[in-house]
């Protein structure tokens, strides 16, 4: 609910943002400084958990809560402009907004796979998210991001050579 109006304004306006050289670069060392942090703090919760999922709400509403948390999740949105924006104008360049169509259907098919593992893996019980495989798999996620900011880094930077 949240994330398509925000691609369809990111991919109305993203082509000719992305076409400035010193935008480009800015959205590189801005992203990669983002995901460095993020998967940083991934390690660093991964070396720092407690064995406790003390705390944990049942929602009444989780639909609601879902769309509040998107909407003022600072990652998430943050997110959206800068590794997503990529994303999409890749999408735009490729097909126009029929790219972006597609791009996006496939994007939400992966988050839900990605949630019905999320929430399976859930669902197994509290001790199965409190055991050392749990932190190894954070830390390994948090390496991931910080990989991938590289990359995405030096794939601007190279463009803008």
């Amino acid at each position: 609910i949240v994330e398509f109006p925000l691609v369809i304004l990111i991919a109305v306006g993203v082509i000719k943002l992305l076409e400035n050289q010193t935008i480009l670069m800015g959205i590189g060392v801005v992203g990669l400084a983002v995901l460095v942090i993020l998967g940083s703090l991934m390690i660093r919760d991964a070396v720092n958990r407690t064995n406790s999922l003390e705390g944990s709400i049942d929602y009444a509403n989780p639909l609601l809560i879902g769309f509040i948390f998107s909407a003022t999740n600072a990652h998430f949105i943050i997110w959206w402009f800068l590794v997503g924006s990529l994303f999409i104008k890749d999408a735009v360049e490729f097909m126009g907004i029929l790219g972006v169509g597609i791009a996006y259907i496939f994007h939400i098919w992966l988050d839900l796979v990605w949630f019905v593992f999320l929430t399976y893996m859930s669902s197994r019980g509290k001790n199965i998210l409190d055991t050392r495989g749990y932190r190894i798999f954070l830390a390994a996620m948090g390496v991931f991001i910080i990989v991938f900011g590289i990359e995405l880094a030096l794939s601007i930077f190279s463009k803008c050579s």
